[in-house]
């Protein structure tokens, strides 16, 4: 699809062949590397575009920001007490944020030999630990270019890598050893499979996509709590506005379609069409994506609600994820560097966040503007989603009693997108 819309709309010559020339292209090895299928150039252009940004000198100073050192302490005692399910710092337990971050620094930790000798920790145990950070950002910034070449066009999916990769905040941030890096990545996988899932109509692993997704949330619900579901509340928007025909649907079919089984069995036969918000459900896999997110996020979830352990300020585990960081820290304020700030602290923070593309967003508004919900376009229909994902992580932090600069983080994925979808089409027209 993607190369066919390419083929009808590319100007005469390619941003390539602008810097490159076309006499480049026509090299004998650049022929059978452009041979290759658009999947695969896409992933690979990315992914060493993005080492090549993320990966030198990512260990060659120390632990510098407080978060890094503190959950990476924690990480250690995982390893020194063989414990990776209860977390444990200093004299007590942690539960500051779920263990996923832990997990990732654990594991980078055991791969350069961190603990494995009494005496100094390992020579490479920076490195280990934020590789596997910036590993996992890599690939869902590949997945998410490789989402938008596919939906619309190539020179899309490469600008949004380019375009979010040096972003200075996205850059600075994903290089450390936090848990808003695993929850972003997350983010970015959960809602890249969704795009390629609901809007690729060439794909040939529509329920593999569906599952990634489901996968995805759940990953993010361990690394960040309630964070993990947004991708859910995108996709809910979007079916709602986009893709559920209101003035069609009739309450009674759907209800008939919960009840009957005779209404079930014509439906199975083809004698008459599933009910839309039924058969949204059934093509996004949601009863067996449930049962996924649950598999892999409950379990740990389940045995701390049921742990009696106190943190060092004596809370219990429920408390301190469902009222301490969910609830106090939307409506009262949790260690804010900005307590009563309004919601312009995010478009004044998002401007330092994306220097310099902060002169591309009147551009991507201009884009913006022209999308429309039920549009027959796919690349109309991934602007939607990106708009949706952008408005409700914006919505989400400005209305948080607690800010921090770095929560302006949620939101540059999604910019990013939408300012690729402008340099598409600048280029184009």
């Amino acid at each position: 699809m993607a190369s066919e819309e390419e083929s009808e709309s590319a100007p005469d010559e390619t941003f390539a062949e602008a810097v490159l020339g076309k006499s480049f292209f026509q090299d004998k090895n650049v022929k059978k590397l452009l041979a290759t299928p658009v999947t695969t150039r896409v992933v690979a252009g990315v992914v060493a575009f993005a080492a090549f940004l993320f990966v030198p000198y990512l260990g060659a100073v120390g632990l510098w920001d407080p978060w890094e050192g503190h959950y990476s302490e924690v990480a250690r005692m995982m390893i020194v007490r063989n414990d990776y399910v209860h977390p444990y710092w200093e004299s007590s337990w942690f539960f500051s944020k779920p263990a996923f971050t832990m997990w990732m620094q654990a594991l980078g930790m055991q791969l350069v030999g961190t603990n494995r000798t009494e005496g100094a920790l390992a020579l490479y145990t920076e490195w280990g630990i934020r590789l596997i950070f910036v590993a996992f950002i890599i690939a869902t910034v590949a997945l998410l270019s490789l989402a938008v070449a596919r939906v619309v066009n190539r020179r899309a999916g490469f600008a949004t890598a380019f375009v979010l990769c040096t972003m200075p905040m996205f850059f600075l941030i994903t290089r450390q050893a936090v848990t808003d890096s695993p929850m972003i990545a997350a983010t970015m996988g959960a809602i890249a499979c969704a795009m390629i899932a609901q809007l690729d109509e060439t794909t040939k692993h529509r329920a593999a996509w569906w599952y990634g997704f489901y996968v995805f949330c759940a990953i993010g619900t361990l690394a960040k709590e309630s964070l993990g579901v947004m991708p859910g509340v995108v996709l809910l928007l979007y079916a709602v506005l986009s893709e559920f025909r209101w003035g069609q649907m009739s309450l009674d079919a759907h209800l008939k379609w919960l009840t009957d089984d005779k209404v079930r069995a014509e439906v199975r036969l083809g004698q008459r069409p599933m009910p839309e918000v039924w058969a949204q459900l059934y093509r996004m896999k949601f009863g067996t994506g449930i049962l996924v997110f649950f598999a892999i996020a409950l379990p740990w979830y389940g045995v701390m609600f049921a742990f009696d352990g106190l943190d060092d300020e004596g809370k219990l585990f429920w408390y301190r994820v469902i009222v301490h960081d969910n609830l106090n820290r939307l409506v009262a304020g949790v260690h804010t560097t900005t307590p009563g700030g309004s919601f312009t602290y995010f478009i004044e923070q998002g401007g330092f966040a994306i220097f310099p593309w902060v002169a591309a967003v009147p551009g991507a508004v201009s884009v913006v503007a022209r999308l429309k919900f039920r549009s027959l376009s796919r690349a109309d229909q991934l602007g939607v989603m990106a708009v949706l994902w952008l408005v409700l992580s914006f919505f989400l932090m400005a209305i948080s009693a607690t800010k921090f600069h770095h929560y302006a983080l949620p939101m540059l994925p999604p910019l990013a997108v939408l300012i690729a979808l402008f340099i598409d089409k600048l280029w184009t027209e």
